[in-house]
C-alpha cells in the first residue's frame, strides 16, 4: 500500500515492478499505516483473507520472497 504520497506515485511505482497481479491501496494521509503500525517504507503487511491474520515485515523483501508470500495466501 503505498503511504503518504499521491496515487500517481503508487501507480508508477507497481508498473515498475510489475505489480499488477497484487491488490494495491492508495494511503494518501497515513491512517492505514498507522493501524499496521508502519511508520517508513519499505514495509510490507500480509492480510490472510480468510482468516484476518497479518503479518508485518519492515524492510525490504527479494522479490521471489515477496512472491511466494503472496502465492501462499492464494494470491
Amino acid at each position: 500500500m503505498a503511504g503518504r504520497d499521491d496515487v500517481a506515485a503508487m501507480e508508477e511505482f507497481v508498473a515498475r515492478h510489475d505489480f499488477d497481479d497484487v491488490a494495491h491501496i492508495a494511503d494518501t494521509d497515513g491512517q492505514i499505516w498507522a493501524q499496521f503500525g508502519v511508520v517508513a517504507q519499505p514495509a510490507w503487511v500480509f492480510v490472510d483473507g480468510e482468516t484476518g491474520a497479518t503479518e508485518r515485515v519492515l524492510g525490504e523483501l527479494p522479490a521471489s520472497d515477496l512472491r511466494a508470500r503472496i502465492a501462499a495466501l492464494g494470491g
